[in-house]
């Protein structure tokens, strides 16, 4: 901008500049942390961009129609809700994903979690659903109990296997 000519910019159009750009910045931010297994820090920039997408949309029904990118990049986020939760929900389940989870072995029927990131993805639901805290470990106990109940019902794990591979191994 030539600060020699006066625009017709105010405070409220470079507010209004800044948000568009924040919310055009949210996915990749998002993906990064999703990606990271980071969900907490995911579902704060989408809480952020839906807060920002509020206020753009209730700001001025002007500025949508001016700049109507702020409804698809919306429509690009939204997915972002059910990437985040379904990544909490694994990775209080199973854990199959975490980085730093111990591997299955023959003496480890379970897999050891990281306890600080079971902890963050908890906070993520509370967050983005809303559930309160016995809703939350219900959930947790019941995402624990399924992963469980897999492992011990597992090809590998049945009694018949077991019996098998003791008569072979007399044999």
């Amino acid at each position: 901008i030539n600060p020699d000519k006066k625009e017709n910019l105010n405070e409220s159009d470079l507010a209004v500049a800044a948000e568009i750009k924040l919310l055009m910045d949210s996915p990749e931010m998002i993906w990064s942390a999703v990606d990271n297994g980071d969900y907490l820090t995911a579902a704060q920039v989408f809480l952020f961009a839906r807060h920002i997408h509020t206020n753009l949309t209730f700001q001025s029904n002007a500025v949508c129609h001016l700049f109507p990118i702020i409804e698809r990049q919306w429509s690009s986020i939204l997915p972002f809700y059910d990437t985040i939760l379904s990544g909490c929900l694994q990775l209080m389940g199973d854990g199959s994903h975490i980085f730093g989870a111990e591997t299955y072995n023959e003496e480890n029927l379970f897999e050891e979690l990281n306890t600080t990131k079971v902890i963050r993805a908890m906070a993520t639901i509370i967050l983005l659903k809303g559930i309160s805290m016995k809703d939350l470990f219900m959930e947790f106990l019941g995402l624990r109990e399924t992963s469980i109940k897999k492992k011990i019902f597992a090809e590998e794990h049945s009694a018949k296997n077991h019996i098998r591979n003791t008569i072979i191994s007399v044999v």
